[in-house]
C-alpha cells in the first residue's frame, strides 16, 4: 500500500473563551489531498462559528460545518466515508447514523449564560448530504445544558430528528479536564 498526503489548514479564532464562548468567531478551512495506492483524492472541511449578543445574558450561535472527500477516478472506498449524526454533528439522530462522502450541517442555538459554569440552550441542526443544503434536509431540534467544573465538562442535549424512525434522543458528552 502506498499512501502520501499533504494537509493545509487555516484557522482564525477570536472567541472570548475556549469552553463556553459568548462572543467572537471561529473560522477553519482545511484541505487534505494526496495519493491512496493509484488513486488521487481530496478531502476538505469548512467550520465556522459566530456569536451574537441578544440581550442581557442571552446569545445567538450560528455554526456551519461542511466535510467532503472525493476520489478523482474511482468511487470513494467505504473505509474513507465520513460519519454524521449524534452529539457532535447532527443531534436528534443516532451517533454516526449516516455514512457519507460529503455533508453540511447548519446549526442555530439560542444560549442563556446563567453563571460562568452553566449554559442553557435551545437549538436546531439542519444537515444535508447534497450540495443544495435544502434538498432532503435532515433536521434535529431540542434543548440542552452545558456545565463546567474544575474536573470535567458535561453537556446534555435532548433532541428529536425528523426521520420516521427517529424518536427523542439524549446526547451526553463528558470530558475530563487536565
Amino acid at each position: 500500500l502506498v499512501f502520501n498526503a499533504f494537509t493545509i489548514v487555516s484557522l482564525f479564532d477570536n472567541r472570548n473563551q475556549r469552553l463556553q464562548p459568548t462572543t467572537g468567531k471561529l473560522f477553519k478551512i482545511k484541505f487534505d489531498g494526496g495519493w491512496d495506492n493509484n488513486s488521487t483524492f481530496i478531502n476538505s472541511e469548512i467550520y465556522y462559528i459566530s456569536f451574537f449578543h441578544i440581550i442581557n445574558n442571552s446569545y445567538l450561535k450560528l455554526q456551519y460545518l461542511s466535510k467532503g472527500i472525493s476520489y478523482f477516478k474511482e468511487l470513494v472506498p467505504k473505509s474513507r466515508y465520513i460519519l454524521l449524526g449524534g452529539s457532535s454533528t447532527l443531534r436528534g439522530f443516532q451517533e454516526q447514523e449516516f455514512s457519507l462522502t460529503q455533508y453540511q450541517v447548519f446549526t442555530l442555538e439560542y444560549l442563556i449564560q446563567q453563571k460562568l459554569p452553566m449554559q442553557l440552550k435551545v437549538f436546531i441542526d439542519m444537515g444535508s448530504k447534497y450540495f443544495n443544503p435544502f434538498e432532503k434536509t435532515m433536521v434535529g431540534y431540542g434543548f440542552g445544558i452545558n456545565q463546567i467544573n474544575d474536573n470535567s465538562i458535561i453537556s446534555m442535549d435532548y433532541a428529536i430528528g425528523n426521520s420516521i424512525k427517529s424518536i427523542g434522543k439524549i446526547h451526553i458528552k463528558w470530558l475530563t479536564r487536565f
